[in-house]
């Protein structure tokens, strides 16, 4: 971020402020979307807030592709700020001609804390109508074409990846990374039992009836979007035995799906190499099941990105 000076009056014109520093100079000419927050009504009449990031060369009038992308924690906040990461890369997507909307969902921070806490005993009901009415919302405004909807997340955001594949068919395709299918099964191989006891108001020995009901493997039969499954090896948080059970059970029902994990990564992707490879993949497969293109993922590619001694040596491999 820049730092600019400005007098007090001209505030609201940033027109009339001066420039002091220049530290993204290696990034001014390129193309970038466009953020807007957005608010609509939930099914409950509650207003619910989100951002919307427009593809870059926008037309008012077109119908666009729209990434649903759903932050982690799930008391995390989609921020109205320059950003990204390997989990949230809302200006490559937008620069590829899709929008991208990330909802605040109803147990987000920042609004305060009954709704923060609304999801606890409820975790997947109350949000997931937030998250769908808000996408219901960008179609109704001619912004989003029903009929190219994806959606994606990391850990928590992984979590509404799946139960969005087991509670509605409207995504063309799913990109899940470390979530969680299996709650029961979770609570003995996650690092954070009492997180789980909060949402699901006990444990899963006092309330199974409830740990079954918000488990998307309850639900899997009903699972027909492609989706791609990427999680780390040694994750501690959300273990890869809950991807490989939802890798598992897609390869049974027929369902599109791959799989891929990074070698010795924990909740978080880390290396650079690795956090390339897993937005590659995740653009790959938007664009096969949303535009149609060709194939998935072409690894000639990725094993172009690294550098022409480390493929001449033999150890291409990402």
């Amino acid at each position: 971020e820049e730092i600019f000076a400005a007098r007090l009056e001209d505030l609201a014109e940033p027109g009339r402020w001066r420039r002091l520093t220049r530290l993204s100079e290696q990034v001014e000419e390129f193309l970038l979307a466009h953020y807007e927050t957005v608010r609509w009504r939930a099914s409950d009449g509650v207003e619910v807030e989100g951002l919307l990031i427009k593809p870059v060369n926008y037309q008012p009038g077109n119908r666009y592709p729209l990434i649903v992308q759903v932050h982690g924690g799930p008391a995390a906040t989609s921020t109205n700020s320059f950003g990204g990461s390997h989990t949230t890369y809302p200006h490559v997507l937008a620069g590829k001609g899709y929008a991208v909307f990330q909802p605040n969902y109803r147990g987000s921070s920042g609004y305060g804390e009954a709704f923060r806490r609304q999801i606890a005993g409820d975790y997947f009901r109350q949000g997931f109508d937030d998250i769908m009415t808000g996408v219901d919302f960008l179609i109704a405004r001619g912004i989003a074409d029903p009929e190219k909807l994806g959606h994606m997340g990391w850990s928590a955001g992984g979590h509404w990846s799946n139960w969005a594949l087991v509670k509605t068919d409207r995504f063309k395709a799913i990109a899940t990374g470390a979530g969680a299918v299996n709650w029961i099964s979770l609570y003995a191989q996650t690092d954070v039992q009492r997180t789980r006891e909060f949402y699901f108001q006990g444990t899963p020995y006092d309330n199974e009836a409830h740990y079954r009901a918000v488990s998307p493997l309850t639900y899997i039969r009903n699972a027909s979007t492609p989706t791609l499954i990427l999680c780390g090896t040694d994750d501690p948080r959300v273990p890869n035995a809950q991807s490989r059970e939802l890798y598992i059970a897609l390869q049974k029902l027929g369902v599109p799906v791959e799989y891929l994990e990074f070698p010795g990564m924990g909740h978080a992707i880390t290396k650079p190499r690795y956090q390339l490879v897993k937005m590659m993949a995740e653009l790959a497969w938007f664009d096969k099941w949303i535009q149609g293109a060709p194939g998935w993922l072409d690894w000639e590619k990725v094993l172009e990105t690294l550098p022409a001694e480390v493929r001449n040596a033999g150890s291409g491999t990402p």
